[in-house]
Formats: structure tokens, C-alpha cells, sequence
């Protein structure tokens, strides 16, 4: 989108009407006469600006780059901040268009430092947005995502939802394409509580069905289920056929994942049928494999390969590569013609370089997984061996409990047919458990005789030896018997006696305890709270004593001087006079930020929301670090008490931060919903071992806050990686 300066309305409105309607033509014509017409050095910049934006949306980037370049000068000679800060960033866009990211990264960051400034939020957003596209570029995951959360910031303090929803998309899409599939789950959750707000259908479908296949991922099926059940509910409702056959076809994945092949199929062919009917090519070839293989793993293979070639086909002719070579490995199995496995294995190499470059890290999964496949079957088992372990390191990661599954069940197969019987069940066994929500007879039988195998070796040695010791025994446990019958009647009686008193003794004291401690808890609870009110009311008294009975001496202390500099005009130029009059001021100054470091008047008067911003700021403005503030929910939710509170524990834990963590970077994101506040501190810096106890005052001071509101502190760190600090605060009990 074009960006309008909102200057000279009598010279520029036309102009700027025809730009955002794309007149082109028009707009150029216009633009020319202007700076023909007008001396005026702003006016002439401005027009320079807007014809470099036209001729930019014309594709002509080396005309629009010399525009940009003398609406620039222009600006820099008048000092023309908002100016500049709009040109910046067009010339950024200019090179990010011809790929030449390192000079358009230096402009959009050119751009922010005036944008910031300004608060020129619009240009914010575009900027870093812009920025997150340059890191992934450079393969920088982590810093393109902190550039879109940046972005949010800047979207939610325009209160623009459009913008903040796309943000959100990006933030989710980037975290799943990384593998990092929690962070994913919490992003799209909270886009859907945004466009829930908007009433954005298509975008309610679109996140219902990314969370249904996250879950999925991660085994949680009942999950899965009920966000696709979500997702198909609202395409029905506004008939989109396109969306419908998509969602048949991921809740079959979900039915197949638990083996529930009746419905899995049901759902398959449904969407087979919609795909079919709306000439959907690719989703009818992926429809096709999905029943292949449904009908391979119930031994109907005639009809699974009917399918599977279908699929094939259809492929082929899309020139869809990493699918192809899935249908080929799948039709391996079922024909067991190692011809078919060097043709899959091709397609995968070559899919595999054309994924060298990018983040999806789950489809290059996928294609290491196939290729691992194809050697433990048809190649070199060590090979295959190497390639799933890769795999199995990503999957653990990820905590991609389908991802483990395949890999756990892959390595067993491998040791099997390497004969290294102990570790192939050793890999059953973890196979089982990842599995635990489903059941598969096939793959117990399996489980089973490696066990059975695993074990005979060791039972061989063992069998001759117990023969020896169990007649032994038997004549033992006979004469035992005889004697134990005679004892068993009274030993009973008075075991089931001593048991009773035992346990009800027991129970007593155990209920007396829990009284004490429910006592302790409660003085606690009450001393607690009376600290920490008494706390808030003294830092309030020092600070009206400061702001009332300081700040005004010091102010009439301040005016006293000045009217002796007044009176005396000699005086002025004395350097003591002059010395002390900069002293009073500092005096002043002191007084009023430790006034409203103890009783803060922003939070009092704007709000929670915007006291954390505004100390963030400040920090990074006293500071060499980044402080990034990201705000969700409604702040109406939040007592007085639990807004003070909050702040309180922001502030404990930017001090810790700035005296401790050598950090260069801190993100604090704050999310208010119905039952529960959740506060994040994030830093880059230098970490502690996270496994010793803490003995900071600081943190005491954090942890007793946290009790006081009946809320938890959780603290992730390790030395050299920074550190999280996470706060839950329930509403319903504060």
C-alpha cells in the first residue's frame, strides 16, 4: 500500500486520491506538474516521494529509486522526520523487490529509528515485517520470528486487527515450519480468539484446521478432531466446497492414525467425491493415496494398488515430485521390486536438494524418513540407520509423537534385520509407548516374537539349572506347606488386627497434619498480604512526602535562584551560580523518577498495558538492550490490586535483567483471558543453572507477589542460552 504524508491537503489531495484508487497515469501526469509549479523544497519532496511510490508499483524500481533518492535529500536538508521515515522504508522496499536484502535491511532499519520516534506505527509493521522475510532468507528463524512479534507490538498499539491477524498467521506458520509445534499451537490459538472477534470466517477455517493436523502431530487425536469438527462446521455454513474436501480428508488422517479404518475411509472417499466433482486434481491424487494405503494395511492389496497408481498418475502429471516418490515407496512395498525403490530413491534425492534452502523443516523430515525406508529395506542398513536417528533427534525436539512413532518403529525394523534382536526390542518397546492410544494386533504379534527371540538365548542358559533347583524346591515347599497351614489361622488374625490399628493411627496423624499445615498456610497467607499492602501504601506515602514536600522545596529552592539570577544579572555568568542552578535541576529531576518509580502515575492513570510499555521504553532508551512489549486481552478483567501487583513483579524482574543477564534483547508478552493471566519475560542473556536453588532477593520478592495472588512461577534457563520467566495468575481466585 502506498503511504499518504497527510501534508498540504489544497496541493496534494488529488494526487494522493488518485495513488490509493492506482490511477497511475493520472497520478504521474499530476505529480510532473507539481514539480514544475511549486519552489517550495517540502512540497517538491513530498512530490518526489509519491511519484517514487508510483513509478515502484509500476515496476520500475531504477526510476523510483532515483525519485526516493531526491525526495531523501530534500527531507534531510529540511529536517523532515516523518518524511524521512516513509522514505527510508520505500527504498527498503525498492531493493527487497530485486533481492538485494543486505541494502533494504539497512533501510527499513534506517527507517525504524525515525518511525519509533514518531510512533509511526503503520510503517513499524511494515518495516519488521519486512525484516522477518530478510532473516529467513539468511535462514535466521529465531530472529524473523522476533521481528514479527515486534510487528504485533506496533499492530496491537494501532488497534489494527487486519494487521494484527496476518502477523499472528505469520508467527504460527513460521514456528510449525520450524518445527517448534507448542509455540505454533499458542499462536494460532490466540489468532483464532482474534478472528472469532472479527467474525473472519475463512480465517476461523484456515486456524481450526492448522491446529487439527498440530494435534494430530503430536497424538493428541481427541483434540485434532474437535478443531477439524470446528473447522468443517463453518465451511459447511458458508459452502465452501474447496475447504470441505480438505478437512474430509484430514479427519481421515486422524481416524487412520488411530487405525479406525471404517471411518478413515468413509471420510476418504467424501472427500474423493467433492475433489472429483470440482476438478480439484491434487487433492483427488492425495484422496487416492490415503484409501491406497488404508487398504494395504488391511491386506486388500489389489485394491490398494489400484489406488496407489491412480494417485501416481495424477502426480506424474503435476510434476509433484516428493509425492511421487511417496507413491512409489508405498507401491514398493506392496510389489517388493527393488526397481521401484531406485526410482522413488531418485525423486527423493532430488526433492531433498530443492528443500536444501528452505525452514519447512517438517516436509524435509518426511522426504529423510522415505529415503531412510528405502535403505533399510533395499539398501545399506547402516545408512538407513544414520538417516533415522537424524530424524529421531529432530522428532524428540519437536515432540512430534507421529514423527517418534515412525522413527521408533523404523529403527526396531532396522536392528531386526541386522539381527541386533536386544535393541530392536529395546526401539519395539518405545514404539509401543508412543503408540499407546492406539492398538495394533499386527504390530503386538510382532512385539512379541522379537521379545520371545530376545530372550531365548538367555533362557537356554537358565532352563537346565532350574530343572536341578525346582524338584529341589518342590519337596521344600511341601514340607513349608504342611507348616505354614498351622501358623496361617493365627497370624492372620492378629496381622488383620495390628494392620487396622496401624492404619487408623496412620490417618490420624495424617489428618492432624494437614490441619497444622492448612493453618500455616492460612498466618502465611495473611501476614503475606498485610506486607505486601503495607508495602504499597508506604512506597505511596514516600512518594507523595517526595513529590509534595521535596519536589516543592526544590521548585521554590528553584525560583528563589532564578530570580536572584534576575535581580542580578552579573551573578548569572558566575560558574558556581550556574553549576548550582544544573544541580537544582538534577535535584529535581531525581526526586521525580524515584516518585514515580514507587507509585508509578501511568499505571494509575492509562492502565497496566500501557505503564509495562512505557517502562519498556524507557529502558531501552537508558539502555544498551531491546526491550519489546507484546499485549493481549481485555485489561478490565484485572483488579487494582492484580494490575499494581503485576507491574511489580515486571519491574522486579527488568531489574534482575538489567543486573544480572548481560542480555541484548528482552521480550515481555502479557495475555489477560477470562480465568488466567499469563507474563512472559524472555532475555538472550547469559542464563544461570536453573538446577541450584535461587537465593535472590529479587526472586523472593518475585515468588512472594506470585503467592499472594495464589499464582505460579515457573523460570526455564540454562547458562549461555538466556532465560523465561512464565507467571500464572488465576482471575477466579485473586
Amino acid at each position: 500500500m502506498p503511504y499518504v504524508i497527510d501534508e498540504f491537503p489544497s496541493v496534494f489531495s488529488r494526487l494522493e486520491n488518485q495513488l490509493e484508487q492506482e490511477e497511475f497515469d493520472s497520478a504521474l501526469t499530476l505529480c510532473t506538474f507539481i514539480l514544475n509549479k511549486e519552489s517550495d523544497p517540502k512540497i517538491k519532496g513530498i512530490a518526489y516521494f509519491y511519484k517514487g511510490q508510483i513509478v515502484a508499483l509500476m515496476n520500475n524500481y531504477s526510476l523510483a529509486n532515483t525519485s526516493f533518492q531526491n525526495a531523501l535529500e530534500i527531507f534531510e536538508r529540511i529536517d523532515f522526520e516523518k518524511g524521512l521515515a516513509m522514505v527510508y522504508c520505500k527504498k527498503g522496499d525498492v531493493y527487497y523487490n530485486q533481492r538485494i536484502l543486505l541494502k533494504a535491511d539497512t533501510f527499513y532499519n534506517q527507517s525504524i529509528r525515525y518511525a519509533k520516534k514518531l510512533n509511526l506505527y503503520e510503517i513499524l509493521i511494515d518495516a519488521f515485517q519486512n525484516k522477518s522475510a530478510i532473516y529467513n532468507n539468511y535462514q535466521d528463524h529465531e530472529a524473523a520470528i522476533n521481528a514479527l512479534k515486534t510487528a504485533l507490538k506496533y499492530a496491537h498499539l494501532k488497534r489494527d486487527q487486519n494487521q494484527s491477524k496476518n502477523i499472528l498467521n505469520q508467527i504460527s506458520t513460521n514456528y510449525h515450519a520450524t518445527g517448534q509445534l507448542d509455540s505454533a499451537i499458542f499462536y494460532f490459538q490466540k489468532g483464532l480468539l482474534l478472528k472469532q472477534e472479527m467474525k473472519d470466517m475463512d480465517g476461523l477455517i484456515s486456524d481450526y484446521s492448522a491446529l487439527g493436523n498440530l494435534f494430530r502431530e503430536r497424538g493428541n487425536y481427541e483434540a485434532a478432531q474437535k478443531n477439524l469438527i470446528a473447522a468443517l462446521e463453518i465451511a459447511e455454513a458458508e459452502q465452501d466446497t474447496f475447504s470441505i474436501t480438505t478437512i474430509y480428508a484430514e479427519i481421515g488422517d486422524v481416524y487412520a492414525a488411530q487405525m479406525v479404518w471404517n471411518l478413515a475411509e468413509k471420510y476418504y472417499n467424501q472427500a474423493l467425491q467433492l475433489a472429483q466433482l470440482k476438478n480439484s486434481r491434487f487433492a483427488e491424487a492425495g484422496c487416492l493415496k490415503n484409501l491406497g494405503k488404508i487398504y494395504y494395511l488391511q491386506n486388500n492389496e489389489n485394491t490398494s494398488v489400484e489406488y496407489y497408481e491412480a494417485s501416481l498418475k495424477i502426480y506424474e502429471q503435476l510434476n509433484s515430485k516428493i509425492n511421487a516418490a511417496d507413491v512409489l515407496i508405498s507401491l514398493s512395498k506392496v510389489y517388493q521390486e527393488g526397481n521401484q525403490f531406485v526410482k522413488a530413491k531418485a525423486l527423493l534425492m532430488e526433492a531433498l536438494a530443492a528443500r536444501s534452502h528452505s525452514q519447512d523443516k517438517m516436509s524435509t523430515i518426511a522426504i529423510k524418513m522415505a529415503l531412510s525406508e528405502i535403505e533399510i529395506n533395499h539398501g545399506s542398513l547402516s545408512k538407513g540407520i544414520t538417516i533415522v536417528e537424524e530424524c529421531l533427534g529432530i522428532c524428540q525436539k519437536m515432540k512430534d509423537k507421529d514423527g517418534l512413532r515412525q522413527c521408533y518403529l523404523l529403527l526396531a525394523d532396522a536392528y531386526a534385520k541386522s539381527n541386533d534382536f536386544e535393541k530392536a526390542y529395546q526401539y519395539y518397546q518405545q514404539f509401543n509407548i508412543a503408540n499407546d492410544s492406539l492398538t495394533s494386533i499386527e504390530r503386538t504379534k510382532a512385539i512379541n516374537e522379537l521379545e520371545m527371540r530376545y530372550e531365548t538365548e538367555k533362557k537356554d542358559k537358565e532352563i537346565a539349572q532350574q530343572k536341578v533347583e525346582i524338584e529341589k524346591q518342590r519337596v521344600e515347599i511341601q514340607i513349608r506347606n504342611n507348616q505354614l497351614l498351622m501358623l496361617a489361622g493365627g497370624l492372620a488374625l492378629i496381622g488383620l488386627l495390628a494392620t487396622l490399628l496401624f492404619f487408623i493411627n496412620r490417618k490420624n496423624k495424617q489428618l492432624n497434619q494437614q490441619k497444622i499445615e492448612v493453618l500455616k498456610k492460612e498466618q502465611e497467607t495473611q501476614h503475606l498480604k498485610a506486607v505486601i499492602e503495607g508495602e504499597e501504601k508506604e512506597r505511596k506515602r514516600v512518594a507523595e512526602e517526595l513529590h509534595d514536600g521535596l519536589g516543592a522545596v526544590l521548585a521554590t529552592v528553584k525560583m528563589s535562584i532564578s530570580s536572584i539570577g534576575h535581580k542580578l544579572p552579573n551573578v548569572q555568568s558566575l560558574q558556581t551560580y550556574q553549576e548550582t542552578e544544573l544541580l537544582i535541576d538534577d535535584a529535581c529531576r531525581t526526586v521525580r523518577e524515584i516518585s514515580h518509580a514507587l507509585m508509578p502515575h501511568v499505571l494509575e492513570q492509562q492502565g497496566l498495558e500501557f505503564a509495562i510499555d512505557d517502562l519498556c521504553q524507557t529502558l531501552s532508551n537508558n539502555n544498551d538492550i531491546t526491550f519489546d512489549f507484546i499485549y493481549f486481552g481485555n485489561e478490565q478483567l484485572l483488579s487494582d490490586v492484580i494490575k499494581t501487583s503485576v507491574f511489580r513483579i515486571t519491574q522486579e524482574l527488568m531489574k534482575n535483567i538489567l543486573k544480572h543477564a548481560q542480555a541484548k534483547e528482552v521480550i515481555v508478552q502479557l495475555t489477560i483471558e477470562a480465568t488466567a493471566l499469563m507474563l512472559v519475560v524472555e532475555d538472550d542473556g547469559k542464563g544461570f543453572d536453573n538446577s541450584k536453588p535461587h537465593k535472590g532477593i529479587g526472586l523472593e520478592n518475585i515468588q512472594s507477589r506470585v503467592t499472594y495472588l495464589n499464582g505460579r512461577l515457573d523460570i526455564e534457563s540454562e547458562i549461555g542460552r538466556g532465560s523465561t520467566f512464565t507467571i500464572q495468575i488465576p482471575l477466579n481466585q485473586a
